[in-house]
């Protein structure tokens, strides 16, 4: 009998390479080796993942089709494609209301979206420092340390090993490795609202503004990206965010 995986399970039960599709919403059952459901792009009942390897894809619309079925990688990179072309008409002013840091244009430069999956969670890309989008963020209402239910961008589980699950956030038209200047913003509000400053103020330097997914995280690819760069770090200063300046610049310096 094949088992289902409702989208209500949490993820990280599932088999390890099912999680990202479970993880955005897919509503999988399980064969044996193989899992079946809903393609998110068309809607056929003929969407497969192979439980191991996790590659996917679908035997209507052709999604997937890459040698031996696309993987976890090249799904967040269709589904976001997807999401983004799909946006409902005023939802980026629904973000920029929710949000009230940033216009509408600005939350869909840096690629925020709907998810087209039930419940329709808001999306946000993650891109490696070649400017290629590498993770895809759902933002989750989770309990917090003190009781308290709270939104947070959740990246998608299952697509790269422990330690390099984040990305940078960016505006994807609006970015070059090859700049001297990079501006690094503490999470991706705040830097859609450093960005809209710069493009809007006359005589603002040339420049790539990033955005960390909070004030701890910092990967070894970023050190990389700020060498012989003139790097300004833009954090809050609260006592948290301090450290997480210390901890930039500790891999900066190193």
């Amino acid at each position: 009998m094949p088992s289902s995986l409702r989208t209500s399970r949490n993820d990280t039960e599932a088999p390890y390479h099912l999680r990202p599709y479970i993880f955005h919403g897919l509503d999988l059952s399980v064969n044996g080796g193989q899992a079946t459901g809903d393609c998110p792009f068309c809607g056929a009942s003929k969407f497969t993942v192979h439980v191991e390897p996790g590659l996917w894809r679908c035997w209507v619309c052709g999604g997937g089709l890459e040698s031996g079925g696309g993987n976890p990688l090249t799904f967040i990179r269709a589904l976001h494609a997807f999401a983004y072309a799909s946006n409902p008409p005023g939802f980026a002013a629904e973000v920029a209301s929710d949000r009230r840091l940033c216009g509408p244009s600005t939350a869909l430069a840096w690629g925020v979206c709907r998810s087209p999956l039930p419940p329709n969670n808001w999306l946000l890309p993650g891109y490696g420092t070649n400017g290629s989008l590498d993770q895809l963020y759902k933002r989750t209402r989770v309990m917090n340390s003190r009781g308290e239910w709270e939104w947070l961008m959740m990246p998608t589980p299952g697509v790269w090993t422990e330690g390099k699950a984040h990305a940078l956030h960016l505006p994807s038209g609006d970015y070059d490795p090859t700049r001297s200047i990079i501006y690094v913003a503490e999470g991706p509000w705040d830097g859609m609202t450093l960005w809209e400053v710069a493009v809007t103020y006359p005589g603002w330097p040339t420049s790539n503004i990033v955005a960390v997914p909070g004030c701890n995280v910092w990967r070894d690819e970023w050190t990389a990206m700020c060498r012989n760069k003139q790097v300004i770090i833009m954090y809050d200063s609260d006592y948290p965010r301090q450290q997480g300046v210390h901890t930039a610049r500790a891999g900066y310096d190193g």
